[in-house]
């Protein structure tokens, strides 16, 4: 009797266990699909319900804006000199750094052939010369005899083309000769400007060749400073405009220089219009090649044109678009954007003076949405 009512009350008490974990899951289950459903009843409200969004008038506004670009410094000029004769370099009056003015020696390479060359020229033009004058003696002498009928016209025909042949033949001597001495002032390389002088590629005991890099130089007077700008900003450029330009390497120092040229071919590389600017450089500044520059380009105003601010236009792919409030519906709409300033986008095609943009609540939006405008 014990063990068996022992046994029973053991298997009772199994069973009472597995009905309570049962009814435990049954109950989880439940409270999860309550949740479920209460979550997704508290959603579809904002998912069917109005949206709550800030607008913009849309308006005709004067735009004033800066164009503010990367730029570079580089010299008003420079060159590279190379040699025109051939010979060894016996003189070097100038290093890396060296100050000239136009005309100041660089180098000197040896005149000895061109002397022997100029000297021999010279020789040969002198000849000519006496050929020359023994030619119109003898064409004098031919007339006198022919007024004498001492002589035929043919012969005194042959004796005037002997003149013309022996001036011709003098002309071509004294080319020689301004040649010759063309040459030997090139055995002094100098300076086709004045500027300093940014290397010297030979020295003493060198043999150049004509052709051959000697040397280059920089002026630093006056620097070009070249930036980028897009189409729509050189539109707005007209080459009269002056232009702020800031170099951090100078502690941040700034001048005014004038927009000499904007570009009309875009650089494949970056897609933007060179837009030159010249600035004469105090004489106490040290600019260098390659350094980068602000450009500041003067405010210019523009007429009135539409616009509406930046938080209102979005981007959808390579497209712009905004949300416009059509009584109590948001329409999705494409606009064309032109000018932009930090407050205000102009807005080229796509919206009319007095509508309404969207500029808060677009997260929330579709094309057709409903929406409640709060106060702006």
């Amino acid at each position: 009797m014990i063990a068996v009512s022992t046994g029973r009350q053991h298997n009772h008490g199994a069973l009472l266990r597995r009905h309570c974990r049962y009814q435990r899951q049954k109950c989880l289950s439940g409270l999860l699909i309550w949740l479920l459903t209460g979550a997704l009843t508290a959603a579809e409200p904002a998912l069917t319900g109005s949206v709550r969004v800030r607008t913009h008038e849309v308006a005709l506004t004067t735009l004033s804006s800066p164009i503010e670009v990367d730029a570079i410094v580089q010299p008003f000029q420079r060159a590279t000199l190379a040699a025109e004769i051939q010979g060894r370099v016996i003189g070097r009056a100038a290093q890396a750094g060296s100050v000239l003015k136009a005309g100041d020696r660089l180098l000197a390479i040896d005149p000895g052939r061109t002397d022997i060359a100029l000297r021999q020229a010279r020789l040969d033009a002198q000849a000519r010369q006496v050929e020359v004058a023994k030619a119109e003696h003898d064409l004098r002498r031919g007339q006198e005899l022919i007024a004498k009928f001492a002589i035929s016209q043919d012969r005194l025909d042959e004796l005037r083309f002997a003149v013309d042949r022996n001036r011709a033949n003098a002309g071509s001597a004294n080319a020689v000769v301004a040649e010759r001495e063309r040459m030997r002032k090139d055995a002094d390389i100098r300076a086709p400007f004045a500027g300093i002088v940014t290397a010297v590629h030979v020295h003493v005991g060198d043999y150049v060749a004509p052709g051959t890099s000697v040397a280059s130089m920089a002026d630093f007077s006056k620097v070009r400073v070249i930036g980028g700008v897009t189409a729509v900003e050189a539109q707005r450029i007209d080459g009269q405009h002056m232009a702020s330009l800031s170099l951090s390497a100078l502690a941040g120092q700034s001048w005014n220089g004038e927009v000499k040229s904007v570009g009309r071919t875009a650089d494949p590389k970056t897609g933007t219009y060179p837009v030159e600017v010249w600035l004469d450089v105090p004489a106490d500044v040290a600019m260098r090649d390659g350094m980068a520059a602000t450009m500041v380009i003067a405010p210019v105003q523009s007429g009135s044109l539409l616009t509406v601010p930046p938080q209102a236009v979005l981007r959808e792919g390579s497209n712009s678009l905004v949300y416009v409030v059509e009584g109590s519906t948001a329409r999705k709409r494409s606009v064309v954007t032109g000018q932009r300033t930090r407050t205000l986008v102009e807005i080229r095609s796509g919206l009319k003076v007095g509508e309404q943009v969207v500029t808060e609540g677009h997260f929330a939006l579709r094309d057709g949405s409903p929406v409640t405008v709060e106060g702006n």
